[in-house]
């Protein structure tokens, strides 16, 4: 599932995120796509302080991405639940040209139509207003931690 952007500082919606029913743990899978070291740390470190989420694996370029979901596939691992990816990722090796987040979803959505009815978010330094219009939840980085931090560790929603 695609889901609109949201406002830099919202919350979640409850509806749109994993959620564990009563007594049973939800842990459901997430691909981070971030080329920066320190933010794919960061993002890592919070996997796991959550009840939600169980890491599947970390890549830098739409090519890592790819490698990532060929290789869980062909084990007969599930595609991730979620995909939390940067905007503007460092340039392609074999083009130039960077990718950004709409471009690696639509290529991962194009290769896996699967990932159509998965949760997309785009984590990005740049601010909502600033980029093209696109189908995502949006975080803007700096907003990480009042927002996404407090869902990762099960405090809202």
């Amino acid at each position: 599932m695609l889901l609109a952007s949201s406002s830099p500082a919202a919350t979640p919606p409850s509806s749109v995120l994993p959620q564990a029913a009563a007594g049973a743990s939800l842990r459901q899978g997430l691909l981070i796509i971030e080329d920066d070291p320190s933010w794919q740390l960061a993002l890592q470190s919070l996997v796991p302080l959550s009840p939600h989420l169980q890491l599947l694996g970390c890549a830098a370029t739409l090519a890592e991405a790819h490698t990532l979901l060929e290789q869980a596939e062909a084990q007969g691992q599930p595609l991730p639940q979620w995909i939390w990816l940067d905007w503007q990722l460092a340039p392609n090796p074999t083009t130039g040209e960077r990718d950004n987040g709409l471009s690696v979803a639509q290529s991962l959505q194009q290769r896996w139509p699967a990932l159509q009815n998965h949760q997309f978010l785009l984590i990005s330094a740049t601010e909502p207003q600033d980029l093209p219009p696109h189908p995502f939840l949006h975080y803007p980085k700096q907003h990480l931690r009042q927002s996404l931090l407090p869902w990762v560790l099960g405090l809202k929603g």
